[in-house]
């Protein structure tokens, strides 16, 4: 088998009109890239001894809020992995999936931006694949200060768009004081760039990739507008809309690259910063839509039983309303964080024909026309008599259909929702002080349905 991701081309425009060109395989962009960024942040001796005064070639520092205060990376007593936006950029990232990788001591299952599972440092939930009895997750997700962990399982988690990042933060070992349950393995912290009122800005995205075993390509466009309204107020827009082509064939019924999925979402987000209060408030809405499957029985090929008007399709539908007040007391600051979180997930999953006719020889009352299948020889080895016989525990009844099978096909319907209202106060002390402390206060009510 070859790898699937073949060439991408991406193309950035901003407001220095700077066009980007990547043309390479994906696992080659993350290798030059990081070389690249690891060269440029230590620098060179020489280059050090030519540069001036202010340029000497030293590392750029990191700024990082892990423990809710502006703090260096390298001073921060925690083990925490920051990734930037000038390195998110680099390696043409779009989701955890491209950046995973870059990240110690990080693993993530699943697949597109709504069914990921995480695991830092080995610790990972059990199970939480089966929908009627879901784990917790053990990695708590963060998006801008609002707890997203799902609580449909730890294979449920949200992947956030990295488009318009300003840095992930990956807090590796138990999170359990500040960012509280579902964190015993650490938290994921997506950080988005905030309005910015002192200059007008824009930018766009555009991605193509081609895959093997695929007949279409996959595209992306991101784009963001940011717009001063005043000296202290900006309102700053993102937009997303993504198209993954599929590169598994259906063989019954018969559909090629049936294994599909969208993307599509914007965030829109309100900042006022005034002399000692600072005020936020951000809306979030995402949809991912797939169709078809990804279980097969061989390379890039599945065989489903179908049940006529139950396509395979799922949808994971996101709404985050959130309001962040900053304000400065001088001895601290107090910090209102109020948002709620609005999510769905309904779908149709379907078995492969092997197990729709397991099912059926055992509970449907299939019939064994071959005495020496073997199958049908394990049961008589037993004394149970096979040839002609309804089924083991005949729940079927009789048999009418010409193939002698009364379960053709199996599919399930879910629909899995979760709606979370938080509140969280915090007091945290200055940065500069020998003594440093935070003291607060979280409320959580979350509805959650399986």
């Amino acid at each position: 088998m070859g790898s699937r991701v073949q060439p991408t081309f991406n193309l950035i425009l901003g407001r220095e009109n700077v066009a980007r060109f990547v043309l390479a395989n994906t696992a080659l962009v993350a290798s030059l890239a990081f070389s690249a960024a690891l060269a440029t942040a230590i620098g060179s001796p020489a280059s050090a001894e030519e540069a001036g005064a202010g340029e000497r070639g030293v590392i750029e520092e990191i700024i990082v809020t892990a423990t809710y205060r502006e703090t260096e990376l390298m001073k921060t007593p925690q083990a925490i992995s920051a990734v930037s936006d000038a390195l998110v950029e680099d390696l043409g990232a779009q989701s955890m999936e491209d950046l995973y990788t870059m990240i110690p001591g990080l693993s993530m299952q699943g697949a597109l931006n709504g069914e990921a599972r995480y695991t830092i440092r080995g610790i990972s939930s059990q199970s939480g694949q089966i929908g009627y009895a879901p784990t917790g997750a053990t990695v708590g997700v963060y998006l801008d200060g609002t707890p997203v962990t799902a609580a449909l399982g730890p294979d449920n988690q949200v992947s956030g768009t990295l488009f318009d990042i300003e840095r992930v933060e990956v807090l590796k070992g138990p999170q359990g004081t500040l960012f509280g349950e579902g964190s015993q393995g650490g938290t994921i912290r997506y950080l988005y760039k905030k309005p910015d009122p002192t200059a007008f800005d824009a930018a766009v995205n555009l991605g193509f990739a081609s895959m093997a075993e695929s007949d279409d390509m996959s595209n992306r466009i991101d784009g963001m507008i940011n717009v001063p309204l005043s000296d202290a107020t900006a309102l700053r827009l993102t937009a997303w809309r993504a198209e993954t082509a599929g590169f598994i064939e259906n063989l019954e019924p018969f559909e090629e690259d049936f294994n599909t999925a969208q993307s599509t979402g914007v965030r829109g987000a309100l900042r006022h910063e005034g002399d000692t209060v600072t005020v936020t408030g951000t809306v979030h809405h995402g949809v991912q839509e797939t169709e078809g499957g990804l279980g097969t029985f061989r390379a890039y090929e599945a065989l489903h039983g179908r049940i006529p008007g139950l396509e395979p399709k799922s949808e994971d539908s996101v709404d985050i309303y959130s309001l962040d007040v900053e304000w400065e007391l001088g001895w601290a600051t107090l910090h209102s964080l109020t948002s709620f979180t609005d999510r769905e997930i309904p779908s149709v999953s379907e078995s492969s024909e092997t197990g729709a006719r397991t099912l059926d020889y055992f509970y449907g009352g299939a019939t064994l026309a071959d005495p020496n299948d073997p199958a049908c020889l394990a049961l008589v080895a037993f004394g149970i008599p096979c040839p002609g016989w309804p089924g083991v525990f005949n729940l079927g009844g009789p048999i009418f259909t010409a193939d002698g099978m009364n379960l053709q096909a199996i599919s399930n319907q879910a629909q899995f929702y979760s709606e979370r209202w938080v509140q969280e106060f915090r007091l945290v002390s200055p940065g500069d002080r020998a003594l440093r402390w935070t003291a607060g206060f979280f409320w959580k009510d979350s509805e959650d349905h399986t």
